[in-house]
């Protein structure tokens, strides 16, 4: 905010980029409302004073934000928008976002082969503009779609990445990415391994604000929490991370349904029905600080071994 109101009105692409800037950094705290205002006001105002750039990077964070909403058809018209902006102007790296970003809005919506071409040809500009970090979340969302088609390269796809951000210490980033590495565990039935990952990562979660993949991540635990025997905790937690993407309008990916699906289904099928809805109205009066602490307080070796009672 700070450096919007130093913008003012002398320099009108100053404050395009000042704009831009709120706009993605609210975006990155899940605030997408106020994403999608900010972000709209830098477009109209980089497209009168008719800076090619600054428009493209606006879009970029507008069809991010809209995505976050699932509102992916108008998202998809924005990037096409934002690349056609990029290559006019000639601005290679935001041209790579471009690709980049068209490549996980079809990850979303399971178009795969097309995800992973615009994967491929992002990772190549990014590459040739010498950006480590951007290549580090191709590798990442190739590792993302690798592993909701069930192809073995998504573990080396994660540890390239995982490899690329610690070089850089990106603490919150290697732990968004740590925590898909314990969704890829558990999808290959290592429950340990995904209930550590999980377990370790949280807080980073928590610290950085990360609502939508802390709910990915306590789905993912309801899941362990079903399979050892606490069905009623597990729903809890469905419930915690449902109020969760609804504080945030978030839904869940259609890429994510699935899965998220399968997992209701198996709580609910050891569950009464009456039982079920309390627990799931219990985990949404929680707040998510409270589920993260439930689940750090829990002892890993009790509950691995179907010993411990309830949180």
């Amino acid at each position: 905010m700070l450096a919007l109101e130093r913008a003012g009105s002398a320099n009108l692409r100053a404050r395009v980029q000042a704009l831009t800037g709120v706009g993605w950094l609210a975006h990155l705290q899940d605030d997408n409302d106020v994403a999608i205002t900010w972000l709209e006001e830098s477009r109209a105002l980089a497209r009168t004073i008719g800076d090619l750039p600054g428009e493209a990077m606006a879009l970029l964070g507008l069809a991010l934000a809209l995505r976050k909403r699932g509102q992916y058809e108008r998202a998809r018209l924005v990037v096409v928008e934002s690349l056609e902006l990029s290559r006019a102007s000639e601005a290679r790296w935001i041209a790579a976002y471009a690709n980049f970003v068209q490549g996980v809005l079809a990850m979303d919506q399971t178009d795969y082969p097309f995800a992973q071409q615009q994967f491929v040809k992002a990772n190549q500009l990014f590459a040739q503009c010498g950006d480590r970090g951007f290549t580090a979340w191709v590798h990442f969302n190739l590792g993302q779609t690798a592993r909701f088609t069930g192809q073995h390269t998504a573990a080396a796809h994660y540890e390239q990445s995982l490899r690329l951000f610690r070089a850089t210490r990106s603490r919150a980033a290697i732990a968004e990415v740590s925590i898909c590495v314990g969704h890829l565990a558990r999808a290959h039935g290592d429950y340990v391994a995904a209930w550590r990952l999980y377990r370790e990562h949280l807080p980073t979660l928590r610290t950085f604000g990360n609502r939508r993949h802390t709910a990915d991540c306590l789905d993912g635990i309801a899941e362990i929490a079903w399979i050892y025997g606490q069905a009623d905790w597990a729903a809890q937690l469905l419930g915690t991370a449902a109020a969760l993407r609804e504080s945030i309008g978030v839904p869940v990916a259609p890429a994510e349904r699935p899965g998220y699906e399968r997992i209701v289904a198996g709580v609910r099928g050891v569950m009464d029905e009456a039982g079920f809805t309390t627990a799931i109205n219990t985990g949404r009066a929680l707040s998510w600080e409270q589920a993260v602490d439930q689940v750090l307080a829990m002892s890993m070796d009790a509950f691995l071994d179907g010993q411990a009672a309830h949180p």
